[in-house]
């Protein structure tokens, strides 16, 4: 039987340079996650008979981008773009397509750039490599 995967190479990542503003593509984009956690509140007393019992608690979302760190241009989805977000701590839009379509879905939400790190490989492309941490919930499209 034929797989039904869909190849990673297809996911985009847009972000907006200012709070509320349009979103642009993250440029050289080579990967990138995001992670959705739940958060879980132990309400276990005496009277819980031996079991366990939760409740539900916070909802949070964060993750990480990889990206070819090009020297020219420091256009709107840029690593300079994203430095200068970070640094300004500009609350920014984020939308995230895995399969490059929206039509297939897509994840959205506001959030800040939380850690930005340059690195020179030997034998590789200069990179930058990207956290960003939801501050609202993450919404599916």
């Amino acid at each position: 039987m034929a797989s039904s995967a869909t190849a990673g190479f297809r996911g985009l990542m847009y972000f907006s340079t200012s709070t509320g503003g349009s979103v642009a593509k993250a440029a050289e984009i080579m990967d990138w996650s995001i992670n959705i956690e739940h958060a879980e509140i132990d309400v276990t007393s005496h009277d819980s008979s031996g079991t366990r019992e939760i409740i539900s608690g916070i909802d949070q979302w964060s993750g990480s981008a990889e990206m070819l760190h090009v020297m020219a241009g420091s256009g709107p989805g840029s690593a300079n773009a994203i430095f200068d977000l970070m640094t300004a701590k500009t609350k920014v839009d984020f939308e995230f397509y895995p399969t490059g379509s929206s039509s297939d879905g897509y994840y959205a939400g506001s959030g800040f750039f939380t850690g930005y790190e340059i690195s020179a490989p030997m034998d590789g492309a200069l990179a930058t490599n990207l956290t960003f941490v939801g501050s609202d919930k993450l919404t599916r499209g």
